[in-house]
């Protein structure tokens, strides 16, 4: 046997120095096996019987180990190098370290036992190695030179563990590198190979994969795994594979269907005849869902979309306010008659779990090209779902509890803001002692104990001297809250909210009162206002609600962001989805004196910037 020069020490930098102590033996032990020019498959016996027991214990530990607890075995496999340096198991023994480095982030170190290990003559360590080396090219982000090095070790490699990581390298490379069909086709190989003792690892790693897939790749690999049917001489071991990897594959169609409204991967589904895109509740939701998108969206000119919600007494209330004040923003009713002005349509939902989809799905379909809905968190939530899913910008009115999402813009205000902002408004009055009605406190649907009597609980009030009641509710609320504590003779200081702002002056005189305020909200006489606040008062004899106010901006900015559009009816869906993001990027941009905000429109961002203030009532002095 011929031993190589020990290397220096510069030679071994690349090992790191937790290498240096071994490195010679390392290296000596790699150069042994290049002595001749054999080129048959190297012994697989240890060397002693020392060596022998000693690898068997670390190949044990290792094979019955998760991934994660591999790491326990690198004292043992330093500790094996270094006392068997000579032993044929010396390569094996450096690629299980170098894949505990390559885990580790240690990839110099890795890259360095790989290299001295495929140095070595054919046979088990050398493919091992490149399974290894192919980890490491994937680390740094080479998956097509990864694919390149394991194409060669398909159907070779015989001892099951390095099949197992040889199996889920190459599902990795083909996801790294874009390939997702043929890493489905990787899964199903990987799955078919693997022993049964590694076969739950093996699907708990394929299911998180297959989660990490988009619809459209998937379903292509879905129609190649249903064609791969049981044919005469199949494999046992694949058509199993096929079995566990299809229901999984389905099950992320549907996710990715039902969470995105997908009403093209819906009906594609369906189409598929597969039985589970039809069982049960979420069958009957791909059908929904195909049937709600079976009207394409169109753009006809100029044309906006409004959702009245009817689901409930405050959402017809909120509705119909918003429809006024969107009529007003339009122009309406003097510009129906004109070609060029901007159109309105409307949809109702009716309060059900898809109405917000339906009715905006209809007015995509009627061809409006800005959608304006979400009066409350809840429909709002819907609407922004679907503007994520189909790309057609949408005005919402209320704050969604889980965020903006594709082209959704937020004209409305979220409650906490608004809350924070009146009890700030309390503060800044000393209001020590208050309560809440309405969102966070007492119900402003509570009713009365008994015929004649109060529904808040305004003789408490009394007794307790509460200095202030926040409302953060309807008109309605914070009038019965005002004439019931009038009715104990001890008036309480309101608190009035957005929505109860629209009476901040329509109180009595002598009831004590603070509003939020937001641009030109609330309207008071002799405080300046827009011409157009002006005229809307002469007109209908009382100051806009909150939500009127809000329509009014919406449909004004959306009005100006669809002035210069093509009176034409657009149709193609490539052409429709130009117009859609043309829209979004205009009425991002679009600026007017706007009644809700000092600022002048959403200045290219998501979310139109407001400064919450409050207004003081003024009591009236008494005459000499």
């Amino acid at each position: 046997m011929r031993f190589e020069r020990v290397p220096s020490s510069s030679e071994l930098s690349v090992l790191g120095a937790s290498l240096v102590l071994f490195g010679a033996l390392l290296s000596a032990t790699g150069c042994a096996s290049d002595a001749s020019t054999r080129t048959s498959p190297e012994a697989s016996v240890a060397a002693s019987l020392s060596a022998q027991r000693d690898f068997r214990a670390i190949q044990r530990a290792w094979t019955t180990a998760s991934p994660g607890d591999r790491g326990r075995l690198e004292p043992s496999l330093v500790s094996f190098l270094e006392r068997h340096p000579a032993d044929p198991r010396v390569r094996i023994a450096r690629v299980y370290l170098a894949w505990l480095y390559v885990q580790r982030g240690r990839v110099n170190e890795a890259v360095a036992l790989v290299r001295l290990t495929r140095q070595g003559r054919s046979g088990t360590a050398r493919d091992f190695a490149a399974v290894a080396e192919a980890a490491i090219l994937l680390r740094e982000g080479k998956p097509e030179q990864a694919l390149s090095v394991l194409a060669p070790l398909e159907g070779k490699l015989i001892d099951p563990d390095e099949r197992f990581l040889f199996g889920e390298q190459r599902v990795l490379a083909n996801l790294a590198a874009q390939k997702p069909t043929a890493a489905l086709r990787a899964m199903r190989d990987w799955l078919a190979e693997t022993p049964p003792e590694e076969r739950d690892a093996a699907r708990g790693r394929v299911v998180r994969l297959v989660d990490e897939i988009a619809a459209e790749p998937l379903f292509g690999a879905l129609t190649e795994l249903v064609a791969d049917n049981d044919a005469p001489n199949a494999n046992p071991e694949r058509e199993r594979a096929r079995g566990f990897l299809l229901p999984q594959v389905a099950e992320r169609l549907m996710k990715l269907c039902i969470e995105y409204e997908d009403g093209s991967l819906a009906r594609r589904l369906l189409d598929t005849g597969i039985e589970v895109f039809r069982r049960g509740a979420r069958g009957q939701e791909l059908v929904r869902i195909a049937a709600t998108a079976s009207v394409l969206p169109r753009v006809a000119g100029r044309a906006v979309g409004l959702v009245l919600s009817i689901g409930s007494a405050e959402a017809r209330r909120r509705s119909a306010q918003l429809a006024t004040g969107v009529s007003r923003g339009l122009g309406l009713p003097a510009s129906a008659a004109d070609a060029d002005a901007v159109q309105l349509m409307t949809s109702e939902d009716d309060g059900s779990e898809e109405g917000v989809a339906h009715a905006l799905a209809e007015l995509a379909g009627e061809g409006a090209a800005i959608l304006i809905a979400g009066v409350d968190p809840k429909t709002a939530a819907a609407a922004a779902k679907y503007s994520e899913h189909t790309g057609i910008p949408v005005v919402l009115l209320s704050a969604p509890a889980n965020g903006l999402s594709g082209a959704a813009f937020l004209l409305g205000e979220s409650p906490e803001r608004e809350s924070e902002a009146l009890s700030t408004g309390a503060d800044a009055l000393s209001l020590t002692t208050r309560t809440k009605i309405g969102a966070g406190g007492i119900s402003c649907e509570i009713a009365a104990a008994a015929a004649g009597q109060p529904r808040f609980p305004v003789q408490g009030w009394k007794k307790d001297k509460l200095d202030g009641v926040l409302v953060i509710g309807d008109a309605t609320c914070a009038r019965d809250v005002s004439r019931e504590s009038a009715e104990t003779g001890r008036r309480v200081t309101l608190g009035l909210g957005l929505e109860a702002g629209e009476i901040f002056a329509e109180l009595e005189a002598l009831q004590p009162r603070f509003a939020l305020s937001a641009g030109s909200f609330p309207h008071r006489p002799g405080v300046t206002a827009s011409a157009a606040q002006r005229e809307w008062v002469a007109q209908s004899g009382h100051a806009p609600s909150w939500f009127t106010t809000l329509g009014h901006d919406a449909a004004l900015l959306a009005r100006i962001a669809l002035s210069d559009f093509s009176l034409e009816r657009s149709v193609d869906a490539q052409t429709v989805a130009v117009l859609h993001r043309r829209a979004t990027d205009r009425l991002g941009a679009a600026q007017a004196e706007l009644w809700s905000s000092e600022a002048r429109g959403f200045g290219g961002a998501r979310i139109l910037t407001r400064s919450l203030g409050t207004v003081v009532w003024k009591r009236p002095r008494a005459n000499p």
